[in-house]
């Protein structure tokens, strides 16, 4: 998950690579109800936001039950009046791909 965020933020500044990255980390049905919610909110569903992040952080928690979990916080700008979005990210322990980004 920390390579996922890595990589996709680094697409984001780029302009490249966003899509293939999401096909590669994230489940088929999970993409189709991130581009409703993208849609609704015209922002980007995967950092639930219109800009790029400045920094993240990954914590992964407890698996069972076929599924992994952790917070993903981001930060937005810098210095001490950055600006934190915390992000709660299942994914699937088979298939090892994101199922679901909730904000936190």
């Amino acid at each position: 998950m920390a390579d996922f965020y890595g990589a996709y933020i680094d697409a984001l500044e780029n302009g490249t690579e966003v899509e293939e990255l999401r096909t590669q980390y994230l489940a088929e049905d999970f993409r189709q109800r991130l581009a409703v919610w993208e849609e609704a909110n015209h922002a980007d569903g995967v950092v639930r936001a219109r800009d790029v992040p400045t920094q993240r952080e990954v914590q992964s928690h407890d698996s069972g039950a076929g599924h992994f979990s952790a917070t993903v916080t981001l930060t937005w700008g810098h210095g001490p009046d950055a600006g934190r979005t915390r992000l709660a990210v299942r994914g699937d322990l088979e298939t090892g791909l994101i199922s679901d980004i909730e904000d936190a």
